[in-house]
């Protein structure tokens, strides 16, 4: 029972202190898991960058929208990149510009390459002011950063920040289930245990 008990409330506690899909480093957004998050940018292009200190060669995608179409491995309105990693590059660095379109830094040409497809159509990036990430998984050898780009936070102080509503509501929520839990397997408990002590 103390193992049941035990799993139950590690479970709750997993789902409630998940981990979000981003972290600021050095006023850089580092992907770090799974998810979702809006952002906006300095400049141009959006400058992605790209750390392989593990020198291993590779490819990672990357959700991006709005999109007129998507995409394969991506959330309904989300455009495709693939950023290709190699094992003699430690650092390499993307452009991500107003029309969707992707290059590697210091070169001309974008990219358009699908990884198996052939071409893809490039995200519409939005007009307003943030760009949509989805972060599809996470890279344990290689670790990618939003390097002139901020997390999106609406500037119509009338305007309900959905994000902070949702986690707020999910703490509470994970708050009493966990009570309310905790109180049930010990009621059980006592019940048990009740029943077990031979009565005079």
């Amino acid at each position: 029972m103390k193992r049941f008990q035990l799993f139950y409330i590690l479970s709750i506690l997993a789902i409630c202190t998940a981990k979000r899909a981003y972290e600021i480093v050095d006023n850089e957004i580092q992907i770090v898991g799974p998810g979702k998050f809006n952002i906006t940018h300095e400049g141009h292009s959006l400058e992605i960058l790209v750390v392989n200190n593990a020198h291993i060669n590779g490819k990672y995608f990357l959700c991006v929208g709005p999109a007129s179409e998507t995409e394969e491995f991506c959330p309904e309105g989300y455009g495709l990149i693939v950023l290709h990693y190699n094992d003699n590059q430690p650092e390499k660095k993307y452009l991500l510009d107003h029309h969707g379109k992707l290059k590697q830094e210091h070169q001309n040409q974008y990219i358009l390459k699908h990884h198996h497809t052939g071409y893809f159509h490039a995200p519409v990036l939005p007009e307003k002011a943030y760009i949509a990430i989805a972060v599809p998984s996470v890279l344990t050898d290689v670790k990618i950063y939003l390097q002139n780009a901020k997390i999106y936070k609406p500037k119509d102080p009338n305007r309900t920040d959905i994000t902070k509503v949702v986690n707020k509501r999910f703490f509470y929520i994970c708050f009493y289930v966990i009570f309310a839990l905790t109180v049930l397997i010990f009621a059980i408990v006592s019940v048990i245990h009740f029943r077990m002590v031979p009565q005079a």
